[in-house]
């Protein structure tokens, strides 16, 4: 019951390896190139979604566009035009969701009536893809060049 107890210290020190770690990485700042393009995607998506949505709304649900007095003279034209773009953006948007039951309904009249729209949506999110492919391939890039410039102004 006498014997000696060994430090925790002690111990620690005997089994700790001398392996020598690399140096951690420094966090970037900002958002990633991957978030950046998967927020554009989504956006892209949804907006692809809305200009279907609304063509198909246009085409079945009778979607026109609101009656609406434009006033006289040149400002109340500008601000019947505003006023329009915004009633109908707002429009658009709302009909986007009102349309997600008929899901189905909307993405076959897309691809049967307006093949240009998923065609157009597919190639604008390929070209994000592509772009953020390339700025990660130029990020990848400058960061083995300033490895090399710190690596060299370190040996100095």
């Amino acid at each position: 019951m006498n014997e000696k107890k060994r430090s925790k210290r002690q111990v620690l020190q005997e089994t700790k390896p001398t392996v020598k770690r690399a140096p951690k990485k420094t966090k970037r700042e900002g958002k990633s190139i991957r978030w950046m393009v998967m927020a554009l995607l989504i956006a892209v998506a949804f907006l692809g979604w809305a200009v279907a949505a609304a063509s198909y709304a246009s085409d079945v649900d009778e979607f026109s566009r609101p009656e609406m007095p434009m006033g006289r003279g040149r400002g109340g034209a500008m601000r019947g035009g505003i006023a329009l773009f915004v009633v109908g953006l707002i429009r658009v948007l709302w009909n986007a969701i009102v349309q997600l039951p008929n899901a189905h309904r909307v993405a076959w009249h897309t691809v049967t009536e307006h093949p240009a729209i998923p065609i157009i949506t597919g190639l604008v999110a390929g070209g994000i893809c592509g772009f953020g492919w390339w700025m990660a391939k130029l990020e990848r890039q400058f960061a083995r060049e300033d490895e090399r410039f710190r690596r060299l102004s370190s040996n100095d």
